[in-house]
């Protein structure tokens, strides 16, 4: 997500939110047609990372959408409860899709949204970059280090019983999994 906000402002917010949308429609697709768990966790880290190009670059095109900070402020509200509703009502549509057609239903229903969501945006979000982004921006490297660093931080405990204080080797018997989980 750190360095998509940068991308977005060099390359074009429009530009990385498209890409954000293929990236993770491909990883859909993926995770549904996944014939073993190693494939589906590939697949997974590509929806991820697809994912993490979609959020800075959504709110940077409200903010050049809705220039009145009004307007602005509504429609950031209303994107903020879209996403709390989707966090919502996404374990109960999920399931319910594993229910009636198995788990390859809750990605590969992704796939047609993302066709929608792709077309839709191409036709109407007009494409944006900040004018006095410059070409390089060094900081880009220690805050992509900073994010292996913690992933690496937090898987560690998953490998090692050594991490957990009861010996179980559960991830969430850490101090970091247990505010996670």
């Amino acid at each position: 997500m750190l360095t998509s906000g940068t991308a977005g402002g060099r390359y074009g917010h429009q530009r990385v939110v498209l890409t954000g949308l293929t990236v993770f429609g491909a990883g859909s697709l993926g995770c549904g047609l996944a014939p073993d768990v190693p494939v589906l966790v590939a697949a997974r880290v590509v929806q991820g990372l697809g994912a993490a190009l979609l959020l800075p670059g959504t709110l940077a095109i409200i903010g050049r959408a809705f220039p009145d900070s009004a307007e602005r402020a509504r429609a950031v509200g209303v994107w903020a409860g879209i996403g709390s509703l989707a966090l919502l009502a996404g374990p109960l549509l999920g399931g319910a899709l594993t229910d009636g057609l198995g788990r390859r239903a809750i990605f590969l229903v992704n796939v047609p949204i993302v066709l929608l969501a792709l077309v839709w945006s191409a036709a109407v979000v007009r494409e944006s970059r900040e004018d006095r982004a410059p070409p390089h921006v060094p900081r880009t490297q220690p805050k992509a280090g900073a994010s292996w660093m913690n992933s690496k931080g937090l898987s560690a405990p998953r490998r090692s019983r050594s991490w957990s204080p009861s010996g179980t080797g559960r991830w969430s018997d850490t101090p970091a999994g247990g505010c996670v989980a």
